[in-house]
């Protein structure tokens, strides 16, 4: 693909295009009121622009490489930060985090009225850079956003709850430093005192609401802690103590009639190919059922944060819708379950031969006076079962320490919805007079 400026065929492509954006504006319009700019000119400036917008959200190299050439075609014509916060939004929902992150950061402050999405952006690239002192020197920026009159007051009211909710995760992170510990004290008193109430309402509703995620993290990781602890003892105690039911069963065979030496070895033999054939299945099932069992409480905790209203959540790194996030949960808990079920038949199986196999043992002692050497399959089955029986009893302990990870708690402390942000820039671009 080669690429330069654009067309007569794509000019008039993307014209139609801004034409029907305008009559879609005109029928949700009253008629009361006048019309958009349905005569927007698309000048190659806008032009380039809009194919920079045409490109977010699209995972594909090539819309990517073609937002990039646009995006230099239109600043040889005219910068502008709209134009430089459009080709971070690409940038950042390509996953192109350093490039956004410069473009970002010349745009959030220099867009003029103050757009709060760009600030969002902004925030969301410092937190995962881990640069606290540029994302502290950011807060104390916003912070005096707020006092502006010539801003908004709907963006005023949206700064201080970001600049809430920033404060709230850095107070979760890490702070080596003692003045940018000491700034971020200074910046929370100073939010929750802002001389409006509307404003210091919402700083303190933003603070409410990271708090809310972590300690609804914390609540769902007891409960269902709490579950698991009570199904795994349940498992526990089905398990049992191999070395208990053996000697039970020995001392009820022991009045059997005895076998000759050579017909308890055949037995013998026999046990350890059933025993060699279980170990078999269980070693084909245990690495997918401890897999699963650490899968689970993420997704039981996504489940809760979607239930409280978020629009999707991140899992293990994958992005899920509700839809999604419920397919993928009934297939695990099926799976999980169905394994489950399967591991406790084969425990039940390999113990019953264990105890055959151990009375065999002392039967064939009282007719020859010899001593079997322990077959390695027993000692073998048995460390699978007390491996068993650990993780079930560690996978409690992992439970309570669950908790949403740094990333996790970005995305859901400040969220921005790329979609809605390239839909609000593009009438503002149009508008421009480049």
């Amino acid at each position: 693909m080669t690429f330069g400026i654009p067309t007569s065929v794509q000019l008039f492509g993307l014209c139609v295009w801004a034409l029907l954006l305008c009559d879609q504006s005109r029928l949700s319009a009253d008629e009361t009121s006048p019309p958009p700019a349905a005569s927007v000119i698309l000048t190659p400036w806008k032009a380039h622009s809009m194919e920079v917008l045409k490109a977010a959200g699209e995972s594909a190299a090539e819309p990517l490489s073609h937002a990039q050439s646009q995006y230099e075609f239109a600043t040889r014509i005219s910068s502008d930060p709209l134009l430089d916060y459009a080709m971070a939004l690409v940038y950042y929902s390509h996953g192109e985090q350093k490039d956004a992150a410069r473009l970002s950061q010349q745009a959030w402050k220099r867009i003029t009225p103050v757009q709060p999405g760009a600030a969002k952006l902004q925030a969301r690239l410092l937190l995962k850079q881990n640069k606290t002192s540029d994302l502290l020197q950011m807060t104390d920026e916003l912070l005096e956003l707020t006092l502006d009159p010539t801003v908004p007051a709907e963006t005023r009211t949206t700064l201080a709850d970001l600049t809430a909710r920033i404060v709230r995760v850095l107070q979760e992170s890490r702070i080596s430093r003692s003045s940018d510990r000491k700034l971020l004290s200074e910046i929370e008193q100073r939010g929750q005192s802002l001389p409006d109430a509307s404003l210091s309402q919402a700083f303190l509703d933003g603070q409410a609401d990271v708090t809310e995620l972590l300690t609804l993290s914390d609540d769902e990781r007891n409960r269902r802690a709490a579950e698991k602890a009570a199904d795994n003892q349940d498992k526990i105690g089905k398990i049992g103590d191999a070395s208990q039911i053996a000697e039970q069963q020995k001392a009820a065979l022991a009045n059997q009639q005895k076998l000759s030496a050579q017909q308890l070895e055949e037995e013998v033999n026999r046990i350890d190919a059933s025993l060699q054939n279980v170990q078999t299945l269980f070693d084909q099932r245990l690495p997918r059922w401890e897999q699963l069992r650490l899968v689970l409480p993420d997704l039981w905790n996504a489940r809760t944060l979607l239930e409280k209203g978020f629009k999707e959540v991140l899992v293990r790194g994958v992005r899920l819708k509700p839809q999604q996030l419920v397919q993928e949960l009934t297939a695990t808990e099926a799976q999980y379950n169905q394994l489950d079920a399967e591991l406790a038949q084969i425990v039940a199986a390999g113990q019953a031969l264990i105890a055959q196999r151990t009375a065999a043992e002392a039967r064939y002692r009282q007719v020859t006076g010899q001593i079997i050497k322990a077959n390695q399959a027993i000692a073998g089955w048995q460390q699978k079962v007390d491996r068993q029986q650990a993780s079930l009893v560690a996978s409690n302990r992992k439970a309570r320490q669950k908790k949403l990870s740094a990333g996790e708690l970005h995305d859901l402390a400040v969220p921005i919805n790329i979609a809605a942000e390239i839909e609000n820039l593009k009438p503002q671009i149009l508008a421009l007079e480049h």
